[in-house]
C-alpha cells in the first residue's frame, strides 16, 4: 500500500512483511525533504506496527554529513521506539561498491537493530523474512 508519494521519495507499507519501504527518487534531496520523508516513514512504521524497514538508496548519490548525523542521533532511536527491529539498505553497487560506515555500525549495535546492505530487493526481502530475533 502506498503511504506517501512526493518529489523525492515514495513510502510504501507492505502488510504481509510488516515492512516500511522508502524508495528515493532523487540523487541528492535537500535536508528538509530528506528529514521530512524519513519522519513520514517513521510515522507509517508507528501506525502500522512495522518491524522491518528498507531504504532503497539505488538512485541516491549523496547525503549531507548533518543529515547522516541526524539519522544516527534521531531517527534510529525513534525507529526502535516504534518497534522496527530490522533495517536493510538497498544500494547501487556503482555508487556504494563497499558500503561501510563505522559510526552507523556502532549505532545499529547500540540500538540492537539487525542491519544489512543489499544490491537487489529480492535479497533484502529474503533476509528480512529469515532473520530471527
Amino acid at each position: 500500500m502506498q503511504y506517501f508519494s512526493g518529489k523525492f521519495a515514495t513510502i510504501n507499507y507492505i502488510e504481509g512483511d510488516r515492512l516500511v519501504e522508502v524508495i528515493w527518487k532523487e540523487t541528492s534531496p535537500n535536508s528538509a525533504d530528506y528529514r521530512l520523508t524519513l519522519t513520514k516513514a517513521l510515522v507509517c512504521a508507528k501506525i502500522y506496527g512495522a518491524e522491518n524497514w528498507i531504504s532503497d538508496l539505488e538512485v541516491m548519490e549523496t547525503v549531507s554529513v548533518s543529515d547522516s548525523q541526524w539519522v544516527l542521533d534521531h531517527l534510529l532511536s525513534n525507529i526502535v521506539s516504534v518497534g522496527v527491529k530490522r533495517v536493510a539498505f538497498l544500494l547501487n553497487s556503482k555508487v556504494y561498491p563497499d558500503y561501510h560506515r563505522p559510526e552507523f555500525d556502532a549505532a545499529v549495535k547500540k540500538y540492537k537493530i539487525h542491519f544489512a546492505t543489499f544490491f537487489n530487493k529480492e535479497s533484502a526481502i529474503s533476509w528480512l523474512r529469515t532473520i530471527k530475533l
